[in-house]
């Protein structure tokens, strides 16, 4: 374990299982505060276990109040937030002509307006802070590969997509950094696709647990 996050404050979202969960370690174990998020009470006291460092909180996304009530238990156990992780995510397979509307609006909560208004109040305490690296919010997509066969899927991907990467802009404009070649663009240096998928191998999320802590 280090120090090298002491004193950063981290909201990871899905975080009772899989690459959610081992973020939150990563994020712990490097000296960061960590409010955990997900729908099932077992399995985030799971998470928590053994790393004070991490504190949970029960909630859906997809819930109206759920961005409020997620933020202010951030703000409430520690006075600010420094990176949003937006992993929470569902997945319902159905080809273009198969798809059911109950439950497309259910994936499209989860995965598209959840991480939107999530982030849309966590922003004013991502934007105020001043310190290089502060600020920072990721979302992760699932692979090309698998969307492609997913019709609603891949459109919600692609918005998330857009999403993720106006909200960089707007935090390194609010933090006087460069945006890159453009308003609409971000340095792909910084920002890069997360291409995961159910199934991913256990290094494999360990890599990728591992880059977002570090970012």
């Amino acid at each position: 374990m280090t120090d090298t996050l002491h004193g950063r404050a981290v909201i990871v979202t899905g975080g009772g299982t899989g690459i959610g969960r081992v973020t939150a370690w990563k994020f712990a174990d490097e000296g960061a505060d960590v409010l955990v998020v997900g729908r099932t009470e077992d399995r985030l006291k799971e998470t928590a276990g053994g790393r004070p460092g991490i504190r949970t909180v029960v909630a859906d996304v997809a819930a109206p109040d759920a961005p409020e009530r997620i933020v202010a238990a951030a703000t409430e156990a520690f006075g600010r937030i420094d990176v949003l992780v937006n992993n929470a995510a569902i997945t319902r397979p159905a080809p273009l002509g198969e798809i059911i509307r109950e439950i497309a609006d259910r994936q499209l909560a989860t995965n598209l307006l959840g991480p939107l208004f999530l982030a849309q109040e966590a922003l004013p305490h991502l934007e105020c802070l001043d310190q290089p690296g502060a600020g920072d919010g990721v979302c992760l997509e699932s692979d090309p590969a698998i969307t492609r066969k997913l019709a609603a899927l891949d459109e919600e991907i692609t918005a998330l997509v857009r999403m993720r990467d106006r909200l960089a802009v707007q935090l390194r404009r609010a933090r006087g950094e460069s945006t890159g070649a453009g308003d609409d663009t971000t340095d792909p240096d910084d920002v890069g696709d997360r291409h995961l998928n159910r199934g991913v191998r256990r290094d494999r999320v360990q890599e990728v647990a591992g880059d977002i802590a570090a970012r």
